[in-house]
């Protein structure tokens, strides 16, 4: 006769792990980010933002994927202006944008906005400029990039 109760498991919650690797996710992006306007696509090594992330290039690998990958997270970063997972035309900002009452408030919203993100944007998008002749990535993110800011649906409603 077996009389052994059953071991209640507890329930393992991995909020934390979760949150430490986007973190490291933000970090590497970020890094990436950086080093690729400052050097450079095409001289930027994996090494080099393993490094500036604090993290090995297996980590990059692992968490985000190749170089490549990189870029493309890095303009996702570079857009929003952090690492939040929401588009641009469906951010804060130009939602209150959009339900501006007073036309002139509304255009000096805009303008502001649209500076700050321009700030951000250009020298992300002269770097990939001046990579895309030599390399295939950079090319098809260039290629992507311009048809992601023609097609936003941001620009078409404000």
């Amino acid at each position: 006769m077996n009389s052994e109760k059953p071991v209640k498991r507890r329930s393992y919650d991995s909020s934390r792990r979760r949150a430490q690797a986007d973190e490291t996710r933000t970090a590497i992006a970020t890094a990436a980010r950086d080093l690729f306007i400052e050097q450079g696509y095409g001289t930027t090594t994996l090494a080099e933002v393993a490094t500036r992330a604090g993290v090995s290039v297996e980590t990059i690998y692992k968490s985000l994927g190749p170089k490549a990958v990189l870029l493309h997270r890095a303009w996702d970063l570079t857009v929003g202006g952090d690492d939040q997972d929401i588009v641009l035309h469906e951010r804060p900002e130009v939602l209150a944008i959009r339900q501006e009452p007073d036309l002139s408030r509304r255009l000096m919203l805009q303008a502001s906005f649209s500076a700050r993100t321009a700030q951000r944007i250009a020298p992300f998008q002269l770097m990939v400029q001046a990579a895309a002749g030599a390399d295939p990535a950079a090319a098809a993110m260039l290629e992507e990039m311009g048809r992601r800011l023609l097609c936003a649906p941001y620009f078409a409603t404000v």
